[in-house]
């Protein structure tokens, strides 16, 4: 029953879609949806599409939806039944189906049952899956193996109805379509030919520059690179029918967008432009194991002649040769490729893209730009018309080496037999690259050698010239070939979209990266699985869920970019694989608009679509996708939102058709980014990005082998066990301070490198322990450069800077000294170690002021925070600050993170109506104790009011050591005074115990002011009893100037306050008595009477 007439809809052909099923728009789904009774549509539904010209189509929806407002069928099914892109049609649809019993289908082309044959069982199980409706006369395409479409066209159904509906149980039966023999009397004697003709499609594999020959003109070194032949594997070609030595074209199978090709002289500005069409060449067929399966090593010039990328597919088909017996002309035109713009606009080096860059240069392209420009062809060629003779001998001569050349590679493939002849097609490629001479090395020269008769029998068929010869073929060098006329034709220029592949330069592979083995491995067990046809199938005829995408998280240096680029670079080489490799640096795309950065990152899926298997490496994806961190940021933007949407959309798409055998290739996705908590929770479920690797903090094992690895890198030596040592002094260095402490080293010893002695030593340099040093000297990690590393030297002094607190000095130096003293104790502890620790006391009794040299004692990074900083008003952000300073103390390890004024940040829960505070002190019980162990960092935090901490962060396994810094009592003013008195001069007669009973009652902080005053009122004598002519004396602190500061000074905690803290301190030391009895091996700690101790 047909419903939904008079909808008006458009229509999209789409490349990439491999199925009949078409894709609704979303606002279309919900209107078919009203229009059924039940309000579900079947799984099936038949549609209707009635042009206004008269023309009809019948198409199949099965549930997918269209990211646009269009209906959206795919590319080679619109051109089966010839539905323009943009029709505007009028929609009804068929509710109801007649179940079809049987359909008689024939494949469409005698090719289309040569691929049928060798994937029948394939085509059976894929039919059901790709094709809804039939109807007598239809013509559909079936999609196997990715690449390989099979077309068909159905005779007949049963019932015999307008359309039906294949349901699992419908016999479909297929008709053989044989190939009749074809007959042409070719050399017009009567003798008949058959003419078999053989189609396969071939993913290309770069072939290496090698040169066949070399020899010299005109001063210069040449060497000939192939161009007449193209390698497949033994296999391949058994599969396909070719054989060894064959003739065949090569095509792209689609031309590239935009390329025109023109033909210019030699002197003019502009060209015509020439309508785009497929170009093609062709080539000799070879076999050689060196090519991957199922693939057509493509030398470089032809693959730029035909405009193909690597990784791209291309059409081999085999080519019957139209030999003519008369005389050829041949004209060699000077080649040029213009490489297009997409390829363009990421080379900073070739200052812009130009239209006419066809035109004879000095200064060629580097050969990653191929035959951009090229050199001079007057270094060969004279084309002024006063050395026209010359001209022609120097053709021969280039023509003649060039044939050599290929000869040289036929032959050595010829498996064991003569060639006494080759066949020269219309067109034909001459590549030749500089050795040696006055031009740069790996100049390239390239000829279009074209082929015609001045027969005008010939001008509407393709001529082809045999040459043949009788000297043997080790002695090509003296053959005897007759070229007929020769020409010099005019410049030609065609346009190219040509990509040679991943990085090149990119030298890092799977095995230099020794420190990362762990994750190397995961990354690339998880890829292989990506990547693999296999095991795609394996998991959809098991009904498995497909696995996710790979996201490798680490702080900025821990070597994402590295991890990521080398596992994709292992695949790329891999033969078995070669998968094409899209890398897209998402730093760079973050600065563009994000109508751009959304149109990059389509193209680069449609290229890795069209040359799966692939490899798509979002580096740096949080910078165009991320949660900000700061809530006076908006938490989403449209655009991010925008993508991220687009992204997962990709990503479920892209599992739902690869569970059709005919679905997309295999693509695999890598994303770096610095946190897991920097995406959306929607980019990381499961079946998107959901295998996690992360990069963490670099042991001394990945040290020592990213040092010796940085070494090598620079061509140099270091003995074992130095790097070993410098390895251990590294704590916290990441990949990228390890390859800056390399270079430092490399400075520092760069003198000792050009001495005369060094230079007449062929051996590589050898870097010293001392070169190290001095590169560790004053070196200051990239990610910590707001951090200070305080050090037992220098102006930050050791545990002697502290006077007094000596039952706190013991407990800190237990909690610091004794793991790193005894790391394999410690390590293999059955239980978690104590290192957090509260200290409380008065104010100024040195809570702060131990912390800070505990740091510098133990040679620790230190990250202090004072309460209030870490307090906002927006809501997440105090608990955002807690996480980050916590993960930046981690990254930073050995560190010790100091939390002071600890009341303001973490009072108890419940006594603040904004429950920020509630938060935060959740958050600080997460970081403390929760499952991931904090290696390496000590927290210790200071609070002058310890019963306004929240109870629950007191508790095992939190800040379970508490030290009570209290009033110094006699003894202990004089081990402060006499720390202070370091700095100052005193007289010899002045006495500290004096001065500490004086002082009952003052803290460490008002016994340092008084020293401090007392220096100063010395100052001052010093300048009141200045007389001229007498010079000036050294300002000494005398005793009775000591004592008289002391007994002005007064404590800055008054009685009444210090009578205060007795009772709260009292009070919170009474709490925590009767729990501290329940607690084995808890520290009792309990505030002591502060008797004076004087002597006497």
């Amino acid at each position: 029953m047909a419903s939904g007439g008079g909808m008006e809809v458009e229509v999209r052909v789409v490349g990439g879609a491999r199925s009949c099923f078409v894709a609704l728009p979303l606002h279309l789904i919900e209107a078919l949806s009203r229009t059924s009774a039940s309000g579900d549509l079947p799984p099936v539904l038949a549609l209707d599409l009635r042009a206004a010209a008269g023309a009809r189509w019948s198409l199949a929806w099965s549930g997918a939806a269209s990211r646009s407002r269009a209906i959206e069928v795919a590319q080679e099914l619109a051109e089966c039944i010839s539905l323009p892109d943009g029709t505007i049609a009028q929609l009804s649809v068929a509710h109801s189906l007649t179940r079809a019993d049987s359909v008689s289908i024939e494949p469409f082309s005698e090719d289309d049952w040569e691929i049928l044959e060798s994937r029948a069982d394939l085509a059976e199980e894929t039919i059901l899956q790709q094709v809804g409706i039939v109807y007598e006369g239809m013509k559909f395409p079936l999609w196997l193996d990715g690449h390989n479409i099979v077309k068909f066209v159905v005779v007949s159904s049963s019932p015999k109805k307008s359309v039906v509906q294949l349901v699992p149980g419908t016999e479909v039966a297929v008709a053989p379509k044989k190939r009749k023999e074809k007959y042409q009397d070719v050399q017009k004697q009567g003798s008949l030919k058959e003419q078999v003709e053989t189609k396969a499609l071939l993913r290309v594999q770069a072939a290496d520059r090698k040169y066949t020959h070399k020899f010299k003109s005109k001063g210069i070194e040449l060497g000939v690179v192939l161009s007449y032949a193209v390698l497949i594997h033994p296999d391949t070609a058994a599969r396909t029918s070719f054989g060894n030595l064959q003739l065949v074209t090569i095509s792209s199978k689609s031309s590239p967008k935009g390329l025109t090709e023109q033909g210019k002289e030699a002197g003019q500005k502009k060209g015509v432009a020439v309508p785009k069409r497929t170009r093609e060449v062709v080539v000799y067929i070879l076999f050689s194991d060196s090519v991957a399966k199922g693939h057509v090593m493509l030398p470089y010039s032809i693959r730029h002649f035909i405009s193909a990328d690597t990784h791209s597919l291309v059409y081999v088909k085999k080519y019957t040769a139209n030999v003519k017996k008369d005389e050829p002309i041949m004209k060699m035109c000077p080649l040029h490729f213009s490489m297009h713009e997409k390829y363009v606009h990421d080379n900073s080096d070739l200052g812009g893209y130009e239209k006419d860059t066809w035109r004879n240069t000095s200064v060629p392209l580097e050969n990653g730009n191929f035959f951009q420009k090229a050199p001079s062809n007057e270094h060969l060629l004279s084309a002024d018309a006063d050395s026209i003779s010359e001209s022609m001998s120097e053709q021969k001569v280039l023509i003649k080496h060039w044939l050599i050349g290929q000869l040289k590679e036929l032959a050595f493939h010829a498996e064991n037999s003569e060639i006494s002849s080759v066949v020269l097609p219309a067109k034909v490629l001459i590549h030749f690259e500089v050795v040696d001479g006055k031009l740069r090395k790996g100049d390239d020269f390239l000829y279009l050698l074209t082929i015609t008769f001045e027969n005008p029998a010939y001008n509407n068929s393709q001529g082809n010239v045999e040459i043949t010869w009788k000297a043997p073929t080790d002695d090509f060098e003296n053959l005897e070939l007759n070229f007929g006329r020769l020409e010099l034709g005019e410049a030609l220029s065609f346009d190219s979209v040509v990509d040679d592949g991943f990085d090149n330069d990119f030298k890092l592979t799977r095995s230099s990266l020794g420190w990362m083995e762990n994750a190397m491995s995961d990354v690339t067990k998880r890829l292989s699985v990506l990547v693999s046809s296999t095991a795609l199938r394996l998991f959809n005829r098991l009904k498995l869920p497909f696995p996710g995408h790979v996201l490798v998280h680490g702080p900025r240096g821990s070597g994402k970019t590295a991890l990521t680029r080398a596992a994709a670079k292992y695949f790329e080489d891999h033969q078995e694989i070669l998968a094409h490799i899209i890398y897209m640096d998402c730093s760079k795309l973050a600065i563009g608009k994000a109508k751009e950065t959304r149109q990059t990152i389509e193209e680069s899926i449609s290229e890795a679509l069209l040359h799966s298997p692939s490899i798509i490496i979002f580096d740096d994806l949080d910078n165009v996708i991320s949660i900000s961190s700061d809530p006076q940021v908006s938490q989403s933007s449209s655009s991010s939102d925008s993508l991220v949407r687009y992204l997962t959309d990709i990503l479920d798409e892209y599992k739902d058709k690869s569970r059709n055998a005919c679905g997309y290739g295999p693509i695999a996705l890598m994303a770096s980014v610095q946190s897991l908590q920097s995406l959306p929770q929607e980019l990381t479920s499961s079946g998107r990005f959901d295998f996690h690797v992360e990069l963490r903090a670099l042991a001394i094992p990945e040290r020592e082998a990213l040092l010796k690895h940085q070494v090598e890198e620079h061509k140099l030596q270091c003995s074992e066990e130095i790097i070993s040592e410098i390895a251990s002094k590294c704590d916290g260095y990441d990949a990228y301070d390890l390859g800056i402490l390399v270079d430092r080293a490399v400075h520092a010893a760069a003198s000792r490198f050009v001495l005369p002695s060094a230079c007449l030593n062929s051996v590589n340099p050898t870097l010293v322990k001392d070169d190290f040093l001095k590169a560790l000297h004053d070196f200051l990690l990239v990610a910590m450069r707001d951090l200070r590393k305080y050090a037992p030297d220098g102006n930050n002094g050791g545990w002697e800077d502290v006077g007094g607190l000596n039952e706190a000095v013991t407990i800190i130096k237990e909690t610091l000294e004794l793991p790193s003293k005894y790391p394999n104790v410690f390590t293999k502890a059955p239980v978690r170690m104590r290192s957090n620790i509260l200290l409380y006391g008065p104010p100024g009794c040195g809570k702060t002021h131990i912390v800070r040299v505990a740091a510098a004692a133990c040679s620790l990074r230190f990250i202090s925070v004072k309460g209030p900083e870490l307090l906002n008003k927006y809501i997440g952000s105090s608990e955002q600050s807690v996480r980050d300073f916590f993960a930046k103390a981690a990254a930073a390890a050995p560190c010790l993170l100091f939390f002071d004024e600890f009341d303001s940040i973490a009072p108890q829960r419940g006594t603040h109506s904004a429950g920020v505070s509630d938060r935060v002190v959740n958050q600080f019980l997460t970081e403390l104790d929760g499952v991931e162990t904090l290696t390496g960092v000590f927290v210790f935090a200071a609070t002058s009011k310890p019963q306004l901490i929240d109870a629950a962060l007191l508790r095992p396994g939190r800040f379970d050591r508490l030290v009570f810094c209290d009033f110094p009592r006699w003894d202990e003013r004089v081990e402060i005074l006499k720390v202070h008195s370091r700095t100052v001069s005193l007289a010899s007669d002045a006495s500290l115990e004096d001065v500490a009973s004086l002082t009952e009652g003052f803290t460490g902080a008002d016994l340092a002011a008084i020293l401090t005053d007392a220096g100063l009122a010395a100052v001052h004598e010093v300048l009141d009893s200045r007389q001229d002519g007498i010079p000036e004396r050294e300002p000494c602190i005398s005793k009775e100037l000591l004592v008289s500061v002391a007994m002005k000074a007064r404590p800055s905690t008054p009685a009444d306050d210090k009578s205060g803290y007795d009772k709260e301190f009292g009070e919170f030391v009474s709490s925590r008595k009767s729990l501290s009895t329940k607690m084995f091996g808890l520290v009792s700690l309990i505030p002591r009477w502060r008797g004076t101790k004087e002597p006497g």
